[in-house]
């Protein structure tokens, strides 16, 4: 028996598959326009990791220094005894929710520590960051449909290794240079960016907003601004003041990117057509991340790239926005937050 079900492992793609239980294959969806018919070999690869013979499927407790299988109702019972010791005063239990896989089942944690008034984290060290950046810069998690890239004239890369992340948007790079689209990567290095850039830049890690806004410098000493965009634009004479303040030569030596890379850069932003910009999941888990992804996000706003087919910020889609918080489901109320996108699967299905 065939059924269609959706990826729950940490990855953007958030892949929509066809799981045959029969015959034990797993692939991708091909009636889902972004999974487009194929899956990465994790995915395929699930039934072969649930029947593997060295899985854990008992739960160990460490007894004299050495983990020794216990049985579930003594593993069940140690956990409640010690949250039950621990609710006397509940502040000193810390909840950290991790995304080992983003099934929506993985919130129930969440609830379950919360009913009992633990402590919990503020941000996260992973997305998150780069996320609030472009809620704060746009309103809201959306970009332009991913295919929308086979649109883009030019494509900037910021940091996103396509090799080793989102293989569906790396086989939609490939088959927009097919058509002629450019790729420039903006990169640390020793990544396997060169297979679809026509230009890497190597930067120093962690300062992508001295790039970025070195950029904005040479648009800030060309004039070449466009009133439309800035007047519908909040805080630009902020950040405009912000970028008058550091020299180019200043910028370019914090980033240690040369000026004729940043020229180039420029160059690729300001010629006709529409130029798409990618943030990668790196750049962000830096001090002053969030930073980053914004000044970048506001090289593509000064650039007219946002709000245009071929252009818009591509920094991540949250694959579960459109459900409502666990406590709303709770309550009985079914309506999502937001009609489902169609460009997008969503994570239900519980990883065993």
């Amino acid at each position: 028996m065939k059924t269609i079900t959706a990826c729950t492992m940490d990855c953007g793609d958030a892949c929509s598959l066809v799981v045959d239980s029969e015959s034990k294959s797993i692939k991708g969806n091909p009636k889902h326009p972004f999974t487009n018919g194929f899956c990465c070999k994790k995915g395929s690869q699930y039934f072969n990791r649930i029947n593997a013979k060295d899985r854990i499927v008992t739960p160990l407790m460490k007894q004299d220094g050495e983990f020794v299988p216990v049985t579930w109702d003594t593993a069940l019972e140690t956990i409640a005894t010690r949250l039950d010791h621990a609710r006397i005063k509940p502040e000193t239990m810390l909840h950290i929710h991790g995304h080992g896989h983003r099934g929506i089942l993985g919130m129930a944690s969440s609830l379950f520590f919360e009913a009992l008034g633990s402590s919990t984290t503020y941000g996260a060290i992973c997305d998150n960051t780069g996320i609030t950046a472009c809620m704060r810069d746009f309103g809201q998690l959306d970009h332009n449909d991913p295919q929308d890239i086979l649109n883009a004239d030019r494509v900037i890369n910021w940091g996103r290794d396509l090799t080793r992340c989102s293989i569906h948007q790396l086989a939609l790079i490939h088959k927009a240079r097919k058509n002629g689209t450019e790729v420039l990567t903006i990169s640390p290095g020793g990544d396997g960016t060169p297979e679809f850039s026509d230009i890497n830049i190597i930067i120093r890690p962690g300062t992508d907003r001295f790039l970025a806004a070195a950029v904005l410098k040479l648009y800030l000493n060309s004039g070449d601004l466009n009133p439309w965009t800035l007047t519908r634009t909040a805080n630009w004479p902020a950040l405009q003041g912000i970028i008058n303040e550091h020299s180019l030569s200043e910028l370019c030596s914090t980033c240690e990117v040369s000026t004729t890379d940043v020229k180039t850069i420029y160059e690729w932003y300001v010629d006709t057509g529409n130029v798409a910009t990618i943030i990668g999941w790196g750049l962000q888990r830096h001090l002053f991340g969030g930073q980053s992804v914004r000044f970048i996000n506001a090289l593509a706003l000064v650039s007219g790239n946002i709000g245009i087919s071929g252009g818009g910020s591509y920094y991540n889609i949250s694959s579960s926005r459109n459900f409502g918080s666990w406590k709303h489901l709770l309550k009985g109320n079914n309506q999502a937050t937001a009609p489902p996108a169609a460009n997008c699967s969503f994570r239900t299905s519980a990883q065993h």
